[in-house]
């Protein structure tokens, strides 16, 4: 048994789903949810606060992340979809723009009052109190992007 300090709460490994698991993001109190791409949220050790998995998604979540104080998370999609459940907030998406290439990553600020969405071809958009710092998008850099990480 390893123990790297966080709490075993459960997995979806003995189930067989036809989609796949995207992502994981904690509360920040031992408790977790676990993103399918499908949009389907599971909950282990806190409470679950709602999914897009009914809303017929048009492409596959490609992200789930929490929100600074853990009372919340957003849902992210390839299409740039942006889903907000407790107290994350919404500050808008690329959905409406339809992006070239899809979104694979989504990163809020230190106090939750704006986020950054990413594409695979490096354009980087910037919502609510994230400052726009630049983008790779345009320019050929030989590979996909793959995330973004807040400094």
């Amino acid at each position: 048994m390893f123990d790297f300090g966080a709490p075993w709460r459960g997995s979806l490994a003995r189930y067989h789903f036809r989609h796949s698991v995207v992502g994981e993001a904690s509360n920040g109190s031992g408790g977790y949810w676990v993103l399918r791409s499908n949009g389907s949220v599971v909950n282990f050790g806190t409470p679950w606060l709602g999914s897009p998995v009914s809303r017929d998604l048009t492409s596959p979540a490609v992200a789930i992340v929490a929100t600074p104080d853990g009372g919340g998370y957003w849902v992210v999609t390839a299409a740039g979809n942006v889903f907000n459940y407790g107290d994350a907030k919404w500050f808008g998406s690329l959905a409406r723009l339809h992006p070239a290439a899809p979104v694979v990553d989504f990163t809020p600020t230190a106090d939750g009052a704006g986020y950054w969405l990413a594409t695979s071809a490096g354009n980087v958009s910037n919502y609510g109190s994230a400052v726009w710092r630049g983008s790779e998008g345009g320019r050929h850099i030989g590979t996909s992007v793959v995330g973004i990480v807040r400094n």
